[in-house]
């Protein structure tokens, strides 16, 4: 920390570049720098030190933070209700981690500029608070910096929060079906219809198209598709229960990020189970392996 507001050239270009680096943002003007690193201990006068900075960088972070949140485990319906995947204390749970003086804190270490932080003398150590009011208020300079420009203000917050990161870390390990198995899969799904959170349709391709396997055996193909998330997912199995099942489950892996229990992770349409693995197809592959007899060969 410093105890004096004079920044050298070089302690200004460090803090220029770093704040750039994790923010995307330049902030050029001296005068707003220097009060964002001025903490009211250096002195009482409210206009020269960074309370003001701290109060509006907070309002911004949280502001966003929550549009970040609802964005991801909510959206409109097709009634133009809002409904959310996890519960309002799930909502308010990963907000308060994201927003919490412990990250902020974390993130101002990681940019290695809290030691150009000035304090009055009585200021002797570098606590959890000091650096988030730090993170806030350089938050609030730019906020004010760049006339609160939404186009500048959010990818500012997106970015310095590292808000897809710690969001799909959320997604990955805690908000998911608590049974999430390829067994329960479509009933997962029909869960989250009923709930108005999504609309599942299912497309059958039965072996009067595809045809059937040299041994016989039928190839049956379905299309999970889940339009609110963008999803689709096909599966060629030797029944239709079984394609429909693992075509459910590789759109609920992808949605919420999981790792695919049978050993592949791949964001790939077309796939294929059979011998009891699940492993990426196409249709083209597919197609050259099959024969196409208008009914089952006779044993």
């Amino acid at each position: 920390m410093k105890t004096s507001r004079k920044f050298s050239s070089a302690e200004l270009s460090d803090i220029k570049q770093k704040i750039s680096e994790h923010t995307g943002y330049y902030l050029m003007n001296l005068c707003i720098l220097q009060q964002a690193f001025t903490r009211k201990s250096y002195t009482a006068d409210r206009r020269e030190n960074n309370e003001s900075f701290e109060f509006i960088g907070d309002s911004v972070i949280g502001y966003y933070a929550t549009r970040f949140i609802a964005e991801r485990f909510g959206g409109l319906n097709e009634d133009r209700t809002f409904s959310s995947r996890i519960t309002e204390k799930d909502l308010a749970g990963i907000r308060s981690r994201l927003v919490s003086n412990a990250h902020f804190a974390e993130l101002i270490d990681e940019w290695d500029i809290a030691k150009y932080l000035v304090v009055g003398r009585e200021d002797t150590e570098l606590s959890v608070k000091h650096r988030a009011d730090l993170f806030e208020a350089i938050i609030g300079a730019i906020a004010i910096h760049c006339s609160w420009q939404e186009n500048k203000l959010r990818p500012v917050v997106e970015r310095a929060l590292h808000v897809e990161e710690f969001l799909s870390t959320v997604h990955r390990e805690e908000y998911r079906p608590t049974e999430f198995r390829a067994e329960n899969a479509v009933q997962t799904l029909k869960e989250l219809e009923e709930k108005g959170l999504i609309r599942v349709r299912y497309s059958v391709d039965p072996p009067d198209i595809l045809g059937y396997e040299q041994n016989g055996d039928p190839i049956w193909r379905v299309h999970c598709i889940v339009s609110e998330w963008g999803l689709i997912r096909a599966v060629t199995a030797g029944s239709k229960r079984l394609a429909k099942r693992f075509a459910a489950y590789l759109v609920l892996a992808e949605r919420y990020e999981l790792p695919n229990e049978y050993g592949v992770n791949r964001s790939l349409m077309f796939w294929e189970y059979r011998n009891g693995t699940l492993m990426p197809s196409t249709v083209e592959d597919l197609d050259r392996g099959i024969q196409r007899p208008s009914r089952p060969p006779r044993s």
